[in-house]
């Protein structure tokens, strides 16, 4: 890959994915959580986060959170 999450994150922010693609949401699935990471990942303009491996309940409430928000 060309960009990480984060760099790909702001591309797309930045309307470099297509105007219509700038609010699309992005939640950040990291390989290695660490102390920090969501903090800098929801910094980067990412919608929310959820650390691997992935619960499924986590994962559930965490699209059902961003996908709340975006619809407002």
């Amino acid at each position: 890959p060309v960009l990480d999450g984060s760099e790909a994150t702001q591309a797309t922010r930045n309307g470099e994915a297509g105007e219509a693609n700038k609010g699309i949401p992005i939640i950040a699935l990291p390989a290695y959580a660490m102390a920090g990471d969501k903090e800098k990942f929801l910094e980067a303009g990412m919608d929310g986060y959820v650390a691997k491996p992935v619960e499924l309940e986590a994962m559930e409430a965490e699209l059902t959170r961003v996908m709340d928000k975006a619809s407002k």
